[in-house]
Order: C-alpha cells, then structure tokens, then sequence
C-alpha cells in the first residue's frame, strides 16, 4: 500500500511556510475561522480552481467552466455543513477578449449560484495568457455543529447523499466521444440543504470532489479505521455511470476509482445514531446510500462476493495527480488497475 499522498506531502510543504489561525485543529474540508468567542458561529472559507480540468479537456464550453468554478469551493463548504454567504469569483481571460465567452463564463457562474441559493461577492478580473477560473467561497458553521475528516470509527456506516460515478462517466465520455451516444449532461449540485442534517448526526464527513475511493483513502488517513464498500456497483453508482463502463467493457466499480468526482458529500454515522438518522432523513424526503461500513482493517476494500479487495488507494490518488498531463494514458493505467485487482 501507498503511505503517503503527493497532493498530502505538497500541501505540508507549502503550508509550514504560511501563518494559520483555524478554529479547529482537525482537518476539515473547508477552513474554519473564530468570529467572536461571544457568538455562536464560525466562519467557513473554501478556495478551488478548475485550471486541472480545463487542460485536459474535460470542461471546454465556458458556461460549464463558470457553473464548475461555483460548484467547487461550495461543495467543500457542503461537506463542512455550512449555510452558504456567497462566492467570489476569479477569472483571467486569455487574449484576445471575446465578449460572448467572457458573458457565457459569468452565465454559468451565476445559474450555479442561483441553483445554490447563494450570490457573487465580487471578485477579479484579469486578462492573461490562458483562461483561469477560480473562486472563493464563504459560508457559516455553527459551533456546536462543527464537522470534521477524522472521528470515524469501527462499525460506522457509510452514506453518500446522492448516486456516485457520473463524474468520471462524463470524463470517459469526453475523453472518448465515438462510443457515447449523445453528450453526458454534467451539472453536479452540492447538496448544501443537508449541512444541518449531517452535522446533526455524522461521525465524520468529506465531499466526493475527487471520486468516492480518493475520499475514502482520506478519511482512513485521519481515523483509526478502514472502509469496506459493501454496496455492490448498480446499488449506488449513477445508472450513466454504469452504462459508460459497460459500452467500454470497464468494470463499472471503476466509476468509484477515478478523480473527477460527483461533488456529493460522503459521511459516516455511528451505529447508535444510525435509527435516528434514517428518521430525520426521511423527515426530510432524502433518501441517503449506503456505501458499506468502517472497519478495524486499515485501507479502502470493495468488498462483495464474500471476498474483499483491498485497494492500493494511495497509488491510485498519486496517479490521479499528473493526470491532467495525459488523460488518455490514465484511464489505461485505470484499466490496469481493475485487471490486476480482478473484481
């Protein structure tokens, strides 16, 4: 197994160097910060870009570049069960201007903000060489409401709020159009309506931005436990996801595996609280996945068929990193992958 990340070794790097003064000293997906000792609230930033994505083809049409540099950062905020005060947006516009892409940009941006019940909060616009697009999102999180990537623990059930894989479906269809009857609709919205229902009961939570194993492989980095993924493929992926395996004679279970993600937020609840969950969730018509369960084992298994196969999740997420540099070569070494690990 892979011990550590590249994105986890990076990131230590870069932040040894930088003053912080998080109100919590357990990761979380979006950084938390004290307003006043006084009140009940904590300030949730999240910051995300879609320059990844952009060059390796996945988002071409600016509409759903700006859509996506929206839905990023609020997904982290979704994840750490945040009401959300608004984005703000960065874009560097490549020369020379076009007007009608510059218009398009701000049109996704802004129907993304809408479908959130959120606003812009300003921002900046540059011009440059290439076409970056970024944002900043705000949000605020109750104190006592506080959710965070580490307390899972042996026994904890996993949910997802929404079908996992129609990310990495859309990516093979953009990656290899000729086997795609018609475009994939990509339009992930974080479910932002369900921060106050997690953070109510969940043990742990983080959002699927980068596929289910990826966050999975996280979460077992910061708690004591392992993952079985005990649904089997057609339980929970998106039936798109399935059907773009199966026209490319892909196992679907690699919908779980890939690094474009589906922007759900998945979590952990402890079997004590689980009756309570289910009954509060139907109270609020949400119907949530059951993924599988924590386990002492250390590690992501998929684990059907009375087998378990342990994933070498932290290669998996190494090679995601440089997959932008040659998109086609990683879904290859995807395939690999699958054949060596036989489900």
């Amino acid at each position: 197994m892979t011990r550590e990340t590249l994105e986890t070794s990076i990131v230590a790097r870069i932040v040894q160097h930088l003053p912080r003064k998080p109100a919590v000293d357990r990761p979380t997906d979006a950084e938390l910060i004290e307003l006043s000792p006084a009140d009940g609230w904590l300030l949730a930033v999240a910051s995300d870009s879609v320059c990844e994505e952009i060059a390796a083809g996945l988002y071409a049409e600016p509409w759903l570049i700006g859509w996506m540099a929206v839905v990023s950062p609020v997904s982290d905020l979704a994840a750490a069960g945040a009401e959300i005060l608004g984005v703000s947006l960065l874009m560097n516009l490549p020369r020379p201007l076009d007007p009608a892409v510059c218009e398009e940009l701000a049109r996704g941006a802004g129907d993304a903000c809408r479908s959130l019940g959120t606003v812009t909060l300003g921002g900046d616009t540059s011009v440059s060489g290439e076409l970056t697009v970024g944002a900043c999102a705000l949000g605020l999180v109750r104190r006592d409401r506080v959710i965070t990537r580490c307390g899972a623990r042996e026994g904890d059930a996993i949910y997802l709020t929404g079908p996992a894989g129609l990310g990495n479906a859309y990516a093979l269809s953009r990656l290899d159009p000729s086997r795609t009857p018609q475009p994939l609709e990509f339009r992930p919205r974080p479910p932002v309506e369900l921060g106050g229902l997690i953070a109510r009961h969940a043990s742990c939570t983080i959002d699927t931005s980068d596929g289910v194993v990826a966050a999975l492989d996280e979460l077992a980095r910061v708690s004591p436990v392992g993952f079985d993924v005990t649904a089997r493929p057609e339980e929970l992926l998106h039936v798109q996801a399935v059907q773009e395996c199966q026209r490319r004679d892909l196992p679907p279970w690699l919908a779980l595996v890939g690094c474009h993600g589906e922007f759900e937020v998945l979590f952990t609840v402890a079997p004590q609280r689980e009756e309570t969950f289910l009954e509060a969730s139907r109270d609020q018509e949400f119907e949530p996945l059951r993924l599988g369960r924590a386990v002492a084992r250390h590690g992501v298994a998929l684990a059907w068929d009375g087998a378990a196969s342990v994933l070498d999740s932290g290669w998996l997420r190494n090679r995601a990193a440089t997959a932008a540099e040659d998109p086609r070569q990683y879904l290859d070494d995807l395939v690999d992958f699958a054949r060596k690990v036989g489900q």
